[in-house]
This record gives C-alpha cells, structure tokens and sequence, in this order.
C-alpha cells in the first residue's frame, strides 16, 4: 500500500486519465486496471501512518547501528 501522495510522486499525475481511474470521494480511494489487475489506492488511517513512521524509524536505527 503506497499513499495517494506518494503515488503521485511514482505514478506521477497522468496515471489518473491514461488508466480510466475511478474516484472514490466519500472514501478517498482511487482504483484503475493495470496488467489485467485492478489496483487499488486507498489513504491511510492516522494511526497507520504513525505506526509506518515508527517502523522506519527503527528501521533507519538498525541500518546505522550495522
């Protein structure tokens, strides 16, 4: 799961109108077919970005450790 903030970044903003993206307003979430597969970018709850925040955090902490 990527946020819609960064996908903008790695699909970059055409992704929306090149793969017929469907929008979702009431529940923030895009969907559009690539490869055959329905893909699906949904935002993150608060506590979900909190907690990926901490995971890479401590995950930077290792990295310096080594």
């Amino acid at each position: 799961m990527v946020s819609i903030y960064a996908s903008h970044l790695l699909l970059r903003r055409p992704w929306q109108f090149d793969r017929k993206a469907k929008h979702v307003g009431f529940k923030n979430m895009y969907s559009f077919e690539m490869d055959e597969r329905t893909c699906t970018l949904a935002s993150l709850s608060p506590g979900q970005v909190y907690e990926d925040q901490i995971k890479l955090i401590r995950k930077n902490e290792v990295g310096m450790i080594i």
